[in-house]
């Protein structure tokens, strides 16, 4: 398993070849543009929650694509528009399937303590007391995020399981990748967190700094999951009879 240092190494390395942090980017800057056009239009809330959707759908796209070029499925193209094309068409009906059902059970588990916990705490507050009640709403509140965070990490390989395993079923694809997450979550996690001042780079230019960071960032977290697996610059990716169903 690389360290840290060596998955942001090579994600850097692999984003700068051939520009594909460019073919990576932009979609997801047109996604922010976009948003801002809309940002302060009331009548167009609808606009920014389709936004919301097709950047999820990007961040699945562009993470299978790069999770393609890692295991040699997919050649990288020269031109611009065939690699966007490609990233697109890297989505198949089981990966995008998968990633239904990880975004629902997530936040399912996200937000049935959070809607529980406000509701304790708005019926709290009507009433004017802040005992138990109120601090079991809180509580709630803090239980729906931390529980979130777990099943976003849990969860992490299902996308890439699924794509080379269009014959496992969706419980399935979440039942291994939690598995094989075990031991794993809190590395990925601090390695998200290791990008925190990139983050704040692209708050303090609009959005524009994600040109490049949105694509470091998916090509890290891929890199991360192609070591878990254990599938790394493999000819051959391990297919559903070398995985264990749970």
């Amino acid at each position: 398993m690389k360290s840290r240092k060596e998955i942001k190494k090579q994600a850097k390395q692999m984003i700068a070849k051939d520009n594909l942090w460019l073919a990576l980017g932009l979609p997801c800057l047109v996604l922010v543009l976009v948003n801002l056009a809309f940002a302060f239009n009331e009548s167009a809330t609808g606009v920014s929650s389709a936004i919301s959707g097709l950047a999820l759908l990007y961040e699945l796209c562009a993470s299978l694509y790069v999770f393609d070029i890692l295991t040699k499925q997919h050649p990288v193209g020269k031109q611009l528009g065939r690699k966007i094309s490609d990233m697109f068409g890297s989505l198949t009906a089981h990966t995008f399937k998968t990633g239904l059902l990880v975004g629902f059970m997530v936040g399912l588990w996200f937000f049935l303590p959070y809607v529980v916990g406000i509701g304790l705490i708005v019926a709290a507050l009507v009433s004017n007391s802040f005992g138990i009640l109120f601090w079991f709403g809180v509580a709630l509140l803090l239980f729906g995020g931390f529980i979130g965070l777990i099943k976003t990490y849990e969860y992490a390989l299902a996308i890439y399981l699924a794509k080379i395993n269009e014959e496992l079923g969706l419980f399935a694809l979440l039942k291994e990748s939690k598995q094989k997450m075990k031991g794993h979550k809190l590395t990925l996690f601090v390695q998200n967190l290791s990008f925190f001042w990139w983050g704040l780079g692209v708050f303090a230019t609009g959005g524009l700094l994600g040109l490049y960071v949105t694509p470091y960032v998916i090509a890290a977290n891929t890199i991360f999951a192609t070591e878990v697996l254990g599938i790394n610059d493999s000819e051959n990716p391990r297919k559903e009879s070398d995985l264990e169903v749970f």
